[in-house]
């Protein structure tokens, strides 16, 4: 069995990867930059790992659905005044707009608990 902190690592490992990607096609700026290591190690660590260590077991649609869930909550506050982040021209490809954005991104951050459960399956020593 593996333990909550593999959940946590594994969930971060894929943040990481994550900001990569979007920090290099400018999808979102953060404001402060420090905002990307909390984001990291906090949502996608914590959060959405020990999400991911929950839901573990649970099928794929209900994982996607806790995470989305979440995430929705996340963009929200984060338009609602937390303000850790923006996306250049208030749009991210056929997404415009605080509502659209809210809930397409939102939607997405779905993929963390169901993608960390997969890698934390594919570490798993047989």
């Amino acid at each position: 069995m593996m333990t909550w902190l593999t959940f946590v690592a594994a969930a971060a490992f894929l943040g990481v990867l994550t900001e990569i990607q979007a920090g290099a096609l400018r999808l979102w700026i953060y404001t402060p930059r420090r905002m990307v290591v909390i984001n990291v190690l906090v949502t996608v660590g914590l959060l959405f790992g020990t999400t991911a260590w929950l839901t573990s077991g649970i099928s794929l649609p209900i994982q996607f659905l806790c995470g989305a869930l979440l995430g929705i909550a996340y963009e929200a506050l984060n338009f609602a005044g937390l303000n850790g982040w923006y996306f250049p021209n208030n749009k991210l490809w056929f997404l415009k707009g605080r509502a659209a954005l809210t809930v397409g991104v939102g939607v997405a951050w779905g993929l963390y608990p169901v993608l960390t459960n997969l890698l934390v399956g594919v570490l798993k020593p047989s």
